[in-house]
């Protein structure tokens, strides 16, 4: 058979892939069957001899694992036994549950006293009494019993020995020390407070004491270096901030005071002392927005000082009225003066009452002499006549011009 390959029939691929002899497509078919096959062989292979050298190595293997695991169970052989439980005896096991008695009678005791519960005092005396008669905690609470009634010098004999048993009892320490500074034992006091502090320096009412007392003797740096601290170990110390404000105003550092004053009057500082305090501090450095506020807190008080501090700065204000009504409360007081009973006087007048009630007024203060009394009469008669020569002021929007 002939074939005749023009180059007319074969001018495309399109008739090149049609026409083509069979013998092509059975050679490239046969080209991928044998490539498929040779590399299923190599594959075989290679698995095949990964298998043998397992096959192979596994006896070394397990020789090397071998005497490991005998060095284990050598090693678990030769462990030494351990010795026999402990067992306490009577004795120490009678006096481990004391110990956890006294330990608990006193937290019942703190707790006790920190939230008022007196009711319960005196059976966890008698408790701690049989737990522990003569121990430090035992003095301890027995001196706290005798400074509520007043007997501090008896107090100070039982923590005394308290002190010297367990010289490591802060709360010993402390209370010694407020004593002492009641009495006006101020070198002990600081002793006592320092070694209360030393035992315990983390509480801030502790570092507190320390610095009141070091305030009373003259130390203000070492006072206010720990005021400061107490209020870092109590950010809400009430306390602590009065005593820094005191301290700047002394030094006529007003702007630090008040801002101290601020702060403790934020955290609850409410006492007659601090008001008075804070109000003459506000005055002085010229933060009158807070002084009205302060000295109406002050209402009802019966200090003479407070009262003629009051009276001056409402008279300063022009409240006569509230200056006279201060007046009247001091006026009765041993400490009143002259110029307090002037003073009130001149607050009825100006305040605006009636001159037959600023005589009767005159007529009733107590313990005076017939002379001042006449003289204070004399005043009220000056200060009437000084009003008729004295012009006028109005403002247009209350008292208009008609």
């Amino acid at each position: 058979m002939r074939f005749s390959y023009t180059k007319k029939r074969y001018s495309s691929p399109e008739s090149i892939q049609h026409k083509a002899p069979p013998l092509i497509a059975f050679g490239v078919f046969f080209m991928i069957a044998f490539v498929g096959v040779a590399f299923d062989a190599s594959l075989r292979a290679e698995t095949s001899g990964a298998t043998k050298t397992e096959t192979k190595q596994a006896p070394a293997d397990k020789e090397t694992k071998q005497p490991a695991a005998n060095a284990k169970s050598d090693a678990k052989q030769k462990k030494p036994a351990l010795p026999p439980v402990y067992q306490p005896t009577p004795e120490e096991i009678e006096a481990a549950e004391k110990r956890i008695a006294l330990k608990q009678t006193t937290a019942e005791l703190v707790v006790a006293y920190k939230y008022q519960l007196r009711t319960s005092v005196p059976y966890l005396m008698r408790k701690l009494k049989a737990v522990a008669p003569d121990s430090p905690e035992m003095q301890y609470f027995t001196a706290l019993g005798l400074y509520e009634k007043g007997e501090r010098g008896r107090a100070l004999i039982q923590l005394k020995e308290a002190t010297y048993r367990a010289p490591h009892f802060s709360r010993a320490w402390n209370l010694r020390g407020i004593i002492l500074s009641e009495a006006d034992r101020l070198p002990e006091a600081r002793s006592a407070f320092e070694a209360a502090v030393q035992h315990n320096p983390y509480n801030p009412n502790y570092v507190y004491n320390l610095a009141s007392v070091l305030y009373r003797l003259g130390d203000q740096p070492a006072a206010e270096q720990s005021a400061k601290r107490s209020i870092k170990l109590k950010a809400n110390l009430s306390e602590g901030y009065y005593l820094i404000a005191r301290i700047h105003r002394d030094r006529k550092e007003y702007g630090p005071a008040l801002l101290a004053f601020k702060q403790a009057n934020l955290y609850g500082q409410k006492s007659q002392d601090f008001l008075l305090d804070y109000l003459l501090a506000a005055e002085a450095g010229g933060d009158e927005k807070v002084v009205p506020d302060l000295a109406d807190r002050l209402a009802g008080v019966r200090d003479p000082r407070t009262l003629r501090e009051l009276a001056r700065i409402y008279s300063r204000f022009g409240e006569y009225k509230k200056a006279a009504e201060r007046l009247n409360r001091l006026l009765p007081s041993k400490e009143a003066k002259a110029a307090d009973r002037q003073a009130y006087v001149r607050a009825l007048h100006k305040s605006k009452a009636k001159p037959r009630v600023i005589k009767g007024a005159i007529l009733r203060i107590p313990k005076i002499k017939a002379k001042e009394r006449e003289a204070l009469l004399e005043y009220q008669r000056t200060l009437e006549d000084s009003d008729r020569t004295k012009p006028g002021t109005r403002d247009p929007m209350l008292k208009p011009i008609k």
